[in-house]
């Protein structure tokens, strides 16, 4: 039934006062009906799931290690850096006389802890023979370097011999075909570095520039090369009865330095090349001389490949070696010398230097006992896998990377070149070992600290009949030594893997299964993503790049840039030679494994409390972050590190939402930089 308006109704409703009270009261109506409402939908939240606090000792180490590190009094808004860093600095600088960044203190503390473990190892509990086996090689090693100078004359004796024999030549073939032998046989690179490897087509020869002596030695500073030469080859004319001209070697040196700095350029090729290096060597000598230390089963011929650097080096070295006479003899000599001898050089040099004499100790037991990083692995993570931990972070932080978004702006062929990449990259296994090729019986020699270099040079060369029986692949020496003593993820491109170092696979940067994602994505995670974009935008891609996709990387880079001299008033120019592509690798790294973070708390979204926990999580996301970039170094290079912690979250809305930052377009007045535009369709 419709009622029309009576007068009374009528009046009431056109007083202004009443008018205004109806109002009022309809207002309050609603906004309590409001209030009432979200009451109930709150009251029916609570009652719903919750993501829960990790009570678990990993968790509480986790939360503690992160609180001891954040300066809380610092505002993270104008100087997040200050806010993240500024504890760390302070404590590693008073604990430390050499401060490193917090990437490099890791691996510091790897190193300490590996020669702990080695150097505190004993026959009565071993945990296994194989790695009480390499326990006492490092000792005897450590032992060595350790000590006062010794007798050099009484190191020199093992290496009579290969004096003798060189000195004793007239020919140049002489000469090279000894230069084979040593490389090929007895593992003692000179300027030729020749090799049995094994490839994924097959076990074939490996042709490679050697090292200078500069190179071989690592010369520091503090005892130049020129110093230690005069006070070693002083020693020789007793035992070979031949003056060593050091000035005459150093010349040699410095001639082959610039030869060793050209572009590498290895190539897989027929062998009968070989014929074409030199006019002193015919093919068929070529394959004789190659064939009289080689295992039957490996023995080449007419129709073998080989692996070869740049040819037109090969032949240089050569032929610079072919007109030098007994002064290029006398420098191989030299070469083999120092092969040894540059144990004793370090041990001169780094008596205080604790993290590099361990660095020297884990590489001269590696090229003696191959499974050496597989059994230390084994020591560490006590597991049959050393990637049972970081693996599922690999996986998420892969996926993300992966996105076909986020290379929108490369054209069709970097675009399906960079798919093609990530479908077959994987990170490359660290399985452990117990076995080592050391035996028992050897276990006395090796306490013989002033024979250790001839100890040293017999262990090498029965390790490279083993490497001539069983060849390996030729990046597995380099993939051990990242792993043991790199402080980066890396990424290795003759393997497509990515290598993750022991410092990393341990507290503060990977916790136990369990601990909350925020906090090994921030850190690791952002490595892992960092290597993998790496693995797609590489260096040489930049030749075949279109016009378009350098454009739109310089843009970005000038878009950064930008944002760097507005809120932080410093260029990325004032920090170095950062190329476009690597400013942009580091800050979408931080972006994709932000969006990695971000599907791990998706089965989570239906949680009550869901919205604070994601912005707690924010929050130890970026400090982790920042942790990254944390340095005690230079003026300069902390500017650098404060911009390459800030830079990248400076242009995340996500930051400025989790701190309540007024960041960005509201205080600077600059669009967020993105590079994903598509260029072609």
């Amino acid at each position: 039934m419709i009622r029309e308006i009576s007068a009374i109704t009528e009046t009431v409703l056109n007083r202004d006062d009443s008018i205004t009270c109806l109002i009022v009261l309809a207002v309050a109506a609603s906004f309590i009906g409001i209030v009432a409402l979200l009451l109930l939908q709150g009251g029916q939240a609570r009652q719903g799931p919750h993501i829960g606090d990790c009570n678990r000792e990993s968790c509480k180490r986790a939360f503690r290690d992160l609180d001891l590190l954040i300066n809380s009094h610092a505002d993270p808004c104008p100087d997040f850096y200050g806010h993240v860093c500024h504890r760390w600095q302070q404590k590693t600088a008073a604990s430390s006389r050499n401060p490193v960044t917090f990437l490099r203190y890791d691996r510091r503390e790897l190193m300490r802890h590996i020669n702990y473990t080695l150097s505190g190892m004993n026959s009565a509990k071993p945990a296994s023979f194989a790695i009480y086996k390499v326990a006492k090689f490092y000792e005897s090693y450590e032992r060595f370097v350790r000590m006062g100078t010794a007798s050099v004359s009484e190191a020199l004796l093992p290496f009579r011999d290969y004096g003798r024999k060189l000195l004793n030549m007239s020919t140049f073939p002489q000469v090279f075909r000894y230069i084979v032998q040593l490389s090929l046989a007895r593992g003692i690179q000179t300027v030729l570095d020749i090799s049995l490897n094994k490839f994924p087509e097959a076990v074939s020869l490996r042709l490679l520039r050697g090292q200078t002596l500069s190179r071989k030695m690592n010369a520091k500073p503090t005892l130049s090369l020129k110093n230690y030469l005069t006070q070693l080859i002083s020693e020789v004319p007793g035992m070979l009865g031949h003056r060593i001209n050091v000035t005459a070697i150093l010349d040699i040196e410095q001639k082959l330095r610039k030869y060793m700095a050209w572009e590498r350029r290895e190539q897989r090729q027929s062998i009968t090349m070989l014929g074409h290096l030199t006019a002193d060597m015919r093919l068929n000598e070529w394959l004789d001389v190659i064939n009289a230390d080689l295992p039957q089963q490996h023995k080449v011929n007419t129709e073998s490949m080989i692996s070869i650097d740049s040819v037109d080096l090969i032949q240089l070295l050569l032929s610079f070696f072919r007109v030098l006479g007994k002064d290029g003899v006398v420098y191989l000599f030299v070469q083999i010398l120092l092969g040894e001898f540059r144990f004793d050089y370090l041990r001169r040099v780094s008596s205080k230097d604790t993290e590099s004499i361990v660095s020297s100790c884990l590489r001269a037991t590696q090229s003696v006992m191959p499974n050496t990083r597989g059994i230390i692995a084994y020591q560490l993570f006590r597991e049959p896998s050393g990637d049972t931990a970081i693996y599922p972070i690999f996986s998420k932080v892969h996926d993300s990377v992966s996105i076909p978004s986020a290379f929108s702006w490369m054209a069709v062929f970097m675009r399906h070149k960079a798919d093609k990449t990530l479908q077959s990259v994987s990170l490359y296994p660290f399985n452990v070992y117990s076995q080592t090729p050391f035996d028992q019986a050897d276990l006395g020699a090796v306490y013989k600290t002033s024979s250790f270099l001839g100890f040293f040079l017999q262990m090498k060369n029965r390790q490279q009949l083993i490497l001539l029986e069983e060849p390996s692949a030729p990046h597995e020496r380099e993939i051990d030594d990242a792993f043991l003593m790199s402080s980066d993820v890396l990424y290795h491109d003759q393997s497509n893997s990515i290598v993750a170092p022991a410092s990393m696979r341990q507290e503060p940067f990977l916790y136990a299964e369990g601990v909350p994602p925020e906090y090994v994505m921030g850190t690791i995670g952002v490595l892992l993503a960092r290597a993998l974009l790496r693995a797609v935008i590489t260096i040489n891609a930049s030749a075949v790049w279109s016009p378009e996709e350098r454009f739109a990387l310089f843009s970005f880079y000038g878009c950064l840039d930008v944002l760097g001299r507005t809120a932080l008033n410093v260029s990325i120019d004032r920090l170095g030679k950062w190329e476009p592509r690597d400013v942009y690798i580091w800050t979408q790294s931080v972006r994709s494994t932000f969006n990695a973070l971000k599907a791990a708390y998706e089965p989570s979204r239906a949680a009550a409390n869901y919205d604070s926990y994601w912005v707690l999580a924010l929050k130890t996301f970026f400090r982790r972050f920042c942790l990254l970039s944390c340095s005690v170094k230079s003026e300069q290079q902390n500017l650098a590190s404060r911009v390459f912690c800030f830079l990248p979250l400076l242009n995340m809305e996500e930051l400025s939402n989790a701190f309540d930052c007024p960041y960005h377009k509201a205080e600077y007045s600059i669009e967020y930089c993105d590079l994903a535009s598509p260029l072609d369709k």
